[in-house]
């Protein structure tokens, strides 16, 4: 009897901790898209998969980049269940390794369960966000901010000190 007491309390406990547990985080965030490309630029691969990938994710919201790991359910190393998951969708000819159906399988998977991560945010989905670095001006990858506080930002930015009228008070 005491023996089947712990084990079920062990089985609850898995249990709990199972349901518990986080999704994996992204450890690597940036700020704007001018980061991100030179994020790309900084790693060991052809050129041609840079500006693949660089073309790839032109149309991808940078809340979706920053949580393609949260929202791919990535685990372990971004980059290699990346290439895990979708290398097979390369094309290989005589003209060598072509990874653009790769990376547009990957945007089209990561747009698709990003939008559904985001019904809770007021229905934003990725062109939503995309609209969101827009109206910042230049580009910043603001995750959180609703567009009332984004336009207070860009109003408070137009009317920096600088600007002001100096009445001598």
């Amino acid at each position: 009897m005491f023996q089947k007491k712990n084990l079920l309390w062990a089985l609850c406990l898995t249990v709990t901790v199972t349901a518990c547990s986080k999704p994996p985080q992204q450890m690597v965030k940036f700020q704007n898209r001018p980061q991100f490309h030179a994020y790309l630029d900084n790693m060991d691969m052809p050129d041609h998969f840079r500006d693949a990938i660089k073309s790839g994710t032109e149309k991808v919201s940078g809340k979706f980049i920053n949580n393609v790991v949260t929202y791919l359910e990535l685990k372990g190393d971004p980059i290699k269940e990346l290439v895990k998951r979708y290398g097979m969708k390369a094309s290989v000819s005589s003209d060598g390794l072509d990874i653009e159906p790769a990376v547009k399988a990957a945007v089209a998977d990561l747009i698709q369960a990003g939008d559904k991560a985001n019904r809770g945010y007021g229905g934003k989905n990725n062109s939503g966000w995309l609209q969101h670095e827009d109206l910042m001006g230049g580009g910043e990858w603001s995750e959180g901010a609703g567009y009332f506080q984004q336009a207070g930002q860009l109003r408070d930015q137009k009317r920096a000190p600088a600007s002001q009228i100096d009445t001598g008070n």
